[in-house]
């Protein structure tokens, strides 16, 4: 998969280095340095794919020659600890092939280097990975000085700026992923780091060429002897240790994300089933205060069962008449009950024997004891004691909304007594 890794550094002579053994090893040549008349050979390089210098359009012609560019870098520069080069090494993505690399660098380094008055010394190679696929990358040397007619001026403080270096990792990203758009993958790479896109993962540290080196003959070594890769280098074991600390993040992350799918599953199942049963008991309680509207207030409630019918398993009454009171029907028919089933008791109730002298005050809820209005309400002889109810509807009932005084019914006067 494509990767990101952008690395810049400086080609310095107090580290004891040489821009043209830079550039030979880089360039897979045999280049000579004029300087200390050392030659530097690495012409056996195998998996350099393309080298090539590009210069700006006012750039002397014997810049494009390799040994003579870095030579004239070298004579330009006095100082024992002089900068001589800068190189910016970048990750290719796997997904291109060996022109589409080719064409993404070089638009890269024309568009960030040598438009800015660089000099560009490209390289592209492609060796062998851990994983054993390829692993292009490109090396890119930078002159540092500016131009002036046929050879080299000042240096460009402006180049070392930090921000310029950022702007250059943002525009590699860009470039990577618009090529990789066009090859039609799906693979995209992001130049922030892990803290700064919140990921929860080590970056693996760079091994160097000796020590990845090494640790191939040993990855060699130990497939030949059917035996466990075992790190021979201090960088490759603190290599495998971040590899394997990421594995656990993985390994930890994956099972949380597991966990939190099946929680999800169970949540939205269950609250589905409850969801279903609540919504058939609240048909079920629709359906039953629809029965007790038009059993006691003598109206019709919008889609309450017809006349005789059963609504859920609950027995509709007949309906009470338009005007039930006129008919005077009796206490069991107006309470819903069985004339048949009642006992002496009900008698001496409603005579007043059971709670003695009648005071005219309504009897207390839950007493046996009823006073004389509210026995002649029940009886019909008398108009009913509350001008004003509060007549429940199946919404009022279920909490839908708060109760409404509702209009008595036709036939009644304010006071809540009969027509006369």
């Amino acid at each position: 998969m494509a990767i990101f890794h952008m690395r810049a550094q400086i080609i310095s002579r107090a580290a004891g280095r040489s821009a043209i053994a830079a550039a030979a090893y880089r360039a897979g040549e045999r280049l000579r340095d004029e300087r200390t008349g050392q030659m530097h050979d690495y012409s056996r390089k195998a998996y350099v794919e393309h080298r090539e210098i590009m210069v700006p359009e006012a750039a002397p012609a014997w810049m494009l020659d390799r040994a003579a560019l870095w030579s004239g870098v070298e004579a330009a520069e006095k100082r024992k600890d002089a900068q001589l080069a800068r190189e910016v090494h970048f990750a290719l993505p796997r997904e291109l092939d060996r022109a589409e690399r080719v064409e993404l660098i070089r638009d890269f380094c024309q568009r960030e280097f040598v438009a800015r008055g660089m000099i560009a010394d490209v390289a592209i190679h492609n060796p062998s990975g851990r994983d054993g696929g390829e692993q292009p990358h490109a090396h890119v040397m930078l002159t540092t000085r500016v131009l002036t007619g046929e050879g080299f001026g000042a240096k460009d403080r402006e180049w070392n700026d930090k921000a310029l270096y950022e702007g250059w990792r943002a525009g590699w990203a860009e470039h990577a992923n618009r090529a990789l758009e066009r090859v039609g993958s799906r693979e995209r790479i992001d130049h922030r780091s892990f803290a700064e896109r919140g990921i929860d993962r080590e970056p693996e540290p760079k091994l160097g060429p000796k020590a990845a080196r090494l640790e191939r003959a040993e990855t060699r070594a130990a497939a030949n002897e059917n035996r466990p890769v075992a790190p021979v280098t201090e960088r490759g074991a603190e290599w495998e240790n971040v590899r394997a600390r990421n594995r656990v993040r993985d390994q930890v992350r994956g099972q949380l994300e597991l966990g939190l799918r099946e929680l999800q599953e169970v949540a939205e199942r269950v609250f589905g089933q409850a969801r279903e049963q609540l919504e058939a008991v609240w048909q079920r309680m629709e359906r039953a205060v629809a029965v007790v509207w038009e059993r006691f207030v003598g109206g019709r409630v919008d889609g309450a069962a017809d006349s005789g019918a059963r609504a859920d398993g609950v027995p509709v009454p007949e309906r009470i008449p338009a005007e039930p009171f006129r008919a005077e029907p009796s206490r069991d028919k107006l309470l819903g009950r069985d004339a048949t089933a009642r006992d002496d008791r009900d008698h001496s109730t409603v005579t007043g024997e059971a709670s003695g002298r009648d005071t005219g005050q309504p009897g207390k809820p839950g007493s046996a004891a009823l006073g004389q209005t509210e026995r002649d309400a029940l009886l019909g002889k008398a108009p009913l004691p509350t001008p004003t109810r509060l007549i429940p509807t199946p919404a009022d009932l279920l909490g839908r909304k708060p109760l409404q005084n509702t209009p008595q019914p036709p036939g009644r006067d304010k006071d809540g007594g009969r027509e006369r």
